[in-house]
């Protein structure tokens, strides 16, 4: 892997000072048994080091649903991007299931231990119409080209990995959208969608898979993710091509973040990018790109329209971008989305997986 590549895609905390251009803030926590005098407490060795009340709940136990828009325990962070980011602060943490959405990424800061049992999931999921928390949602457009008698596939979205590019439709009259260069993100946010496909005549233009989402963890002692936890920021499915149009492009996986002394991993921690909606056939509808809500098999793209469209590309799988179709007589599919970025920053102990993998420069 080329330096660049794991910039965007693994990014050791220890080096990421110079990458990522934050704002530390004093958020005003509830006070407990600290003094009224208390200095704040700058914590985290990289990407983010948030400056935080002392004064804060022993135990926070995250479960349920969260939204980071209106959850009211959200302490909020700006940032140099306008992205501001929903903070959950407590000494420890213990994690057992949440799903986060909302326009912000989700960020725990826990000032001793956090412990992650269940599931954290801020993936995007076409097939529910969910966004994840913090997904991007300003890009590089790659979107496919209009056409007579078919139109050109939409590009999957980037992050740490170049998207796949839209098929040409039309016997490749109509070309297929360009995917955005893999990126060194400056700030916390997750990944980028995919674009949409090209239409013909009156034909609806298909809505593309959404980025994943984005979640940091920062803890003074440790993170746990045991065996049978799960963290999950993966992009959605791009949606179908109508008759002779182009699909759209799946979503790129988001952000993980892992800050510690410490860090085991034992469970799956993975951020995969979404499937590639099919091209338009002479008179039929392309398939949907499929999700990536689990760690391992093919996040597929999309059944090529009967007579003359082409299957979407294949959301990655690892460390690599996603995958284009081939040129179309109608419909061009769409290319699938990329991986995301896994960071970290600490001595981990890796027994469990990871996508994409966990790599030192």
């Amino acid at each position: 892997m080329s330096r660049g590549a794991w910039l965007g895609c693994l990014l050791l905390l220890g080096g990421c000072d110079q990458l990522f251009k934050l704002t530390h803030v004093d958020p005003v926590t509830p006070e407990i048994d600290a003094p009224i005098d208390a200095p704040s407490q700058c914590v985290g060795h990289g990407i983010l080091t948030p400056c935080v009340d002392p004064r804060v709940d022993d135990v926070l136990t995250v479960a349920g649903d969260i939204n980071t828009d209106m959850d009211p325990r959200c302490v909020i962070i700006p940032q140099t991007n306008d992205v501001e980011l929903c903070a959950l602060v407590a000494v420890n943490i213990a994690v057992q299931s949440t799903v986060a959405t909302g326009s912000r990424p989700l960020v725990l800061i826990a000032l001793d231990s956090i412990d992650i049992t269940g599931t954290v999931d801020v993936s995007s999921r076409s097939a529910t119409s969910r966004i994840g928390a913090g997904a991007q949602t300003k890009c590089s457009t790659g979107s496919g080209t209009d056409g007579t008698t078919g139109a050109g596939g939409g590009a999957g979205g980037s992050y740490g990995f170049t998207g796949g590019g839209g098929a040409a439709g039309q016997n490749g009259q109509s070309a297929g959208g360009l995917a955005g260069s893999a990126l060194q993100p400056q700030t916390v946010h997750g990944g980028c969608p995919g674009q949409p496909g090209g239409i013909v005549g009156s034909e609806t233009r298909s809505a593309a898979g959404a980025g994943g989402g984005a979640f940091y963890a920062i803890a003074v002692k440790a993170i746990s993710v045991p065996s049978g936890a799960i963290i999950n920021v993966s992009g959605g499915g791009g949606k179908g091509g109508g008759v002779k149009s182009g699909g759209a492009g799946g979503g790129a996986g988001g952000l993980i973040g892992l800050d510690a002394e410490s860090i085991l991993i034992a469970g799956q921690v993975f951020s995969r990018g979404g499937g590639g909606g099919g091209g338009g056939g002479s008179a039929s509808m392309g398939g949907n790109g499929a999700d990536a809500p689990v760690f391992s098999g093919a996040v597929l793209g999309g059944f090529a329209g009967a007579s003359g469209g082409t299957s979407g590309g294949d959301g990655a799988d690892g460390g690599i971008g996603g995958y284009p179709g081939p040129t179309a007589v109608n419909g061009g599919g769409a290319g699938g989305g990329a991986c995301g970025c896994l960071c970290r920053r600490g001595t981990p102990m890796i027994t469990g997986s990871l996508k994409p993998p966990a790599t030192t420069p």
